[in-house]
């Protein structure tokens, strides 16, 4: 990213073929370190817009962990970084 990318944008949810499958995801966004999204992701929640200030940060790091038995997908769909 070098550190000249301004928003992190992406639709994030459980894919449709994880949709009726109860599991659940922690979904962790951090720039450089530092935490700028945390969330439990579970299925029959609508995708979220996400929309993250990455300003000046030289990487980037998403996490996903499955919490619980259930089997889940996450999707990041239409992901974008933006100057």
């Amino acid at each position: 990213m070098n550190g000249k990318m301004k928003m992190f944008k992406a639709k994030l949810g459980v894919t449709d073929e994880f949709k009726d499958k109860g599991g659940v995801a922690q979904v962790t966004i951090s720039a450089d370190g530092k935490e700028i999204y945390s969330k439990e992701i579970t299925p029959g929640n609508l995708p979220e817009d996400l929309n993250l200030d990455v300003s000046n940060a030289l990487k980037l790091k998403i996490k996903i962990e499955r919490k619980g038995s259930g089997s889940v997908q996450v999707g990041f769909f239409d992901p974008m970084l933006t100057q």
